[in-house]
């Protein structure tokens, strides 16, 4: 476990930065995180460097939204700071069927199928279909 306030200080301290000015975080091989991660084995806090960089970049426990408005970072107007502990996983997954999965019905002739249909191939022991007649590459 790790101590999540003394984390807090740690990340608000300028010497500590893990977000760029863009309101991103640094990619999680920054050696900024094995510092907070060393850090932290001096309160007899364990964290790993990979944590301390789901914890920013997933905005968890609001480390994110504190540390942007620590050092006055504003986030662009396309990019959306989410609470992670305020998600609803339903809702991300319901949103994400309804926005993924469209039917439509296709008719076409049984000569333009011939031109177009997959042809069947031995790959190993398994059988694929492939596309290569019909085609304009």
């Amino acid at each position: 476990m790790y101590d999540k306030t003394k984390l807090l200080e740690i990340l608000l301290d300028t010497d500590f930065r893990t977000i760029k000015n863009c309101g991103r975080p640094y990619p999680p091989s920054a050696e900024i995180y094995r510092i907070i991660s060393e850090k932290m084995k001096q309160f007899n806090s364990c964290i790993t460097p990979k944590h301390v960089y789901v914890l920013i970049n997933e905005n968890r426990n609001g480390f994110k939204d504190k540390i942007l408005e620590a050092f006055n970072i504003k986030v662009n107007d396309g990019e959306v700071s989410h609470n992670i502990s305020s998600c609803s996983i339903e809702t991300v997954k319901n949103d994400s069927i309804n926005t993924l999965s469209k039917e439509f019905d296709l008719i076409i002739s049984a000569e333009q199928w011939r031109t177009i249909m997959p042809i069947r191939k031995l790959y190993g022991r398994r059988y694929k279909y492939c596309k290569t007649a019909g085609l304009m590459l």
